[in-house]
């Protein structure tokens, strides 16, 4: 197998990081020519560090499991028809910053309202249940069953 390397230069550099800068993941997955096909594609295995999150998955199950695999804001049930369970967990703190993975930091939401969540980062009030988003939105948990519960 022939494996091409080609140095960058750091003006190269520089001028694809001031492109790409600020950009969310979604508009760098769009950015560019996407009518191609990758002759690349493999699987390499290298050693490298990684880092892990350890954290207790069945305290998040468990609140999947009390909150019948739905949203909290939505009430839906995505999965339901297809018999699979794909509502998620979210850390209302981010875990990354507050290591916080306890059940009042945690709330049950369908895809679409994580990948929301993620991409707009609104405020949670967790006296009124409320996300207040940038835009001046506001958006109530219709179901709760664990919050304030202690």
């Amino acid at each position: 197998m022939y494996l091409a390397v080609e140095t960058i230069t750091n003006y190269e550099l520089s001028e694809s990081n001031s492109i790409l800068y600020g950009l969310a993941e979604e508009e760098f997955e769009e950015f560019g020519d996407f009518l191609r096909k990758d002759e690349s594609a493999s699987i390499i295995i290298r050693p490298q560090l990684a880092k892990i999150r350890k954290l207790d998955r069945s305290i998040g199950e468990n609140l999947k499991a009390l909150y019948n695999y739905k949203c909290q804001i939505c009430g839906n049930d995505f999965g339901k028809p297809y018999d699979k369970k794909i509502v998620q967990t979210h850390h209302i703190r981010s875990f990354v910053i507050s290591m916080n993975n306890d059940f009042d930091n945690l709330m049950v939401i369908c895809p679409n309202h994580h990948s929301v969540v993620h991409k707009a980062q609104p405020e949670f009030d967790f006296e009124t249940l409320t996300f207040s988003y940038p835009n001046g939105f506001e958006e109530r948990l219709i179901i709760n069953q664990h919050f304030g519960i202690h």
